[in-house]
């Protein structure tokens, strides 16, 4: 399958009966196009649909139908230009397929990437990012949402904010921003690039809805 890094597949999952919410996903691939297998990245909530109840105990052999290749959510063309990746959650999944590709490519891009999440249990592929530093990719991270004091945490910690984009990002204006994430997660950094005074121009967004 021929895909960019960033573009999104519809999932159908063949089923005799389903909820409200239906048998069938948009999800970002995150696997890279330089890797065998195809991969998706799917956050597990306590109440989950038939959709992910499915997924959850899909066994080799199983089937489901995949199609619809689209987005535009993808890296620009011109290598040079400095790019700010900031992910929200399970929204970090085009990064990774983006982040790998460039990994496995050995190109080297300006990238800063703001990773948040509720928890350092829920941040997925820190690996990868570690390994991408050497090409110019560096990664940081921010606990939104603490529940409970974190003594061994060495991120930051709260929401992403515009005075936490502008101190790990002091060149933001020469940077374009991807934001991926809920609805109401890149609504809420949109506007803090709008403090900042980052154009619309200058924001590309993928959104992911809030399936169960």
């Amino acid at each position: 399958l021929k895909f960019k890094p960033g573009q999104f597949l519809e999932w159908t999952l063949p089923a005799h009966r389903s909820d409200s919410r239906g048998n069938r996903r948009y999800l970002t691939v995150a696997s890279s196009p330089t890797e065998q297998d195809l991969m998706v990245t799917v956050r597990q909530p306590d109440n989950p649909s038939m959709f992910k109840q499915r997924l959850n105990h899909f066994r080799p052999g199983n089937r489901l139908l995949v199609s619809h290749l689209s987005g535009d959510f993808t890296l620009p063309k011109e290598s040079s230009q400095k790019l700010a990746f900031i992910a929200g959650g399970v929204g970090v999944t085009p990064f990774r397929s983006m982040i790998r590709y460039l990994v496995d490519m050995r190109h080297e891009r300006d990238i800063a990437m703001l990773y948040s999440a509720n928890s350092p249990d829920e941040l997925a592929f820190v690996d990868l990012f570690n390994r991408a530093e050497k090409f110019g990719i560096k990664t940081a991270y921010t606990i939104s949402r603490p529940k409970e004091p974190l003594p061994s945490w060495g991120g930051h910690v709260g929401p992403v904010r515009a005075a936490l984009i502008k101190k790990l990002m002091p060149d933001y204006k020469d940077r374009i921003f991807y934001i991926s994430g809920s609805y109401g997660f890149i609504t809420a950094v949109r506007g803090e690039l709008e403090k900042l005074g980052v154009p619309r121009a200058k924001i590309k967004s993928d959104y992911f809805p809030g399936y169960g």
